[in-house]
């Protein structure tokens, strides 16, 4: 599969909060925390969204996935579920990682062994894993997640 890196444009923007919502959700059934699914364009993130670098993976054609980061920190990267497993997100973060200040730190559900692997091939490493409640729920079931870590 052909794999293109660009920047984000506007015209993106459609794409990016299909993959975006379809991913996340994916990724919050790994955490058992889908009930508190919130789309995109509803998120409380959304405005500080574009602060962020993005970068846009094409395969096939298709929009497959993103990634947004700043300089000190990889804040975002979701493929299309439809995509996953074919080099979209080792293509992105290869892509990214050159342009931010290390250490960088990010947090990945415990059971979301993918994400981790991907991660693991370019030398994050687990440095702390912790269960707490869900951080919108206090009154939640505790969700088990892991800080990963690349020096």
């Amino acid at each position: 599969m052909q794999i293109k890196i660009r920047h984000f444009q506007s015209l993106d923007y459609e794409d990016l909060c299909r993959v975006h919502d379809a991913a996340r959700l994916q990724e919050m059934k790994l955490g058992k925390v889908e009930k508190y699914f919130t789309p995109f364009k509803e998120a409380p993130y959304w405005h500080n969204f574009f602060d962020s670098k993005i970068r846009i993976a094409e395969a096939e054609g298709k929009f497959a996935g993103f990634i947004a980061y700043k300089p000190h920190k990889l804040a975002y990267l979701y493929v299309d579920p439809k995509f996953q497993r074919h080099g979209i997100g080792d293509s992105l973060l290869t892509s990214a990682l050159p342009n931010i200040k290390r250490p960088i730190r990010l947090e990945v559900f415990s059971d979301n062994l993918a994400a981790k692997s991907l991660y693991a091939k370019h030398g994050f490493k687990i440095i702390k894993t912790v269960k707490e409640p869900w951080w919108s729920d206090p009154k939640s079931d505790l969700v088990s997640s892991d800080t990963m870590e690349l020096v």
